[in-house]
């Protein structure tokens, strides 16, 4: 939407040129609140994405472009649409504050509440930093998973992870924290995995970031692990020691 309608155009003629999926947004609000849906070994994942960030101009209307802006009652009303009890529901969100390593208050209460809505999976970005991980009824929130992708440099810059999810069914068993670089002005943006003590050193950030929710992970062989093993808010980590 920076250059209006016509960029949105041209970025949806191309994506849809290389059959390359999109969602959150289009030539009006309903378009854009229309979700993609992926099917795997017999399981449909179902991804919506919302923006939260100005202008508002940016946002989708009923008779105009943009894209899907964060409402929780919008976000409500789609997943209760999209829900069943043989999916899993996906949210994308673009929100929160720029080079912060921690979400706002309302940033959680919002989660929790689109979580509680049916949403089995958050994930954040905007920020250009990583924030922490939580699990929240046994559902991951990505607070914001870093920049991995932009088209600019910055003397601030972090590097990111990729979050593997996986599923036994519909149940999520572990996540798999995959760091990876984001500099920039070190990499030519070209992102490539971070490996030995620099992928340790990161991944005890995203631990430390965490724990505040609390969140607790393994961090092993340059990777860090989740381990869902109850129906409580609560996160325990085993296989401490083994191959996951």
């Amino acid at each position: 939407m920076d250059y209006g309608k016509e960029g949105l155009d041209s970025t949806i003629s191309w994506l849809k040129a290389n059959k390359i999926n999109y969602t959150g947004a289009g030539d009006d609000l309903d378009e854009a609140r229309k979700p993609v849906i992926i099917k795997r070994k017999g399981i449909e994942f179902v991804f919506l994405a919302y923006n939260g960030r100005p202008p508002e101009s940016f946002y989708a209307g009923q008779e105009t472009a943009g894209t899907a802006y964060i409402d929780v009652r919008l976000i409500a009303e789609d997943i209760k649409k999209y829900k069943t009890k043989s999916n899993i529901v996906m949210v994308s969100l673009h929100w929160g504050i720029e080079h912060t390593l921690y979400p706002q208050a309302s940033q959680i209460d919002l989660a929790h509440r689109i979580i509680d809505a049916g949403a089995d999976c958050i994930i954040g970005h905007h920020p250009h930093w990583i924030q922490g991980i939580e699990i929240y009824k046994r559902k991951p929130i990505f607070y914001s998973l870093g920049n991995l992708l932009n088209g600019f440099y910055n003397k601030i810059e972090h590097n990111n992870f990729l979050a593997v999810l996986h599923y036994r069914g519909l149940k999520l068993r572990r996540i798999e924290i995959i760091p990876v670089g984001g500099k920039n002005s070190e990499m030519d943006f070209q992102p490539y995995l971070l490996t030995g003590q620099d992928a340790d050193d990161y991944l005890k950030l995203i631990k430390k970031i965490s724990e505040r929710f609390p969140t607790h992970f393994v961090i092993k062989n340059n990777k860090g692990y989740i381990y869902i093993v109850d129906e409580t808010n609560n996160l325990e980590t085993r296989g401490r020691g083994k191959n996951p």
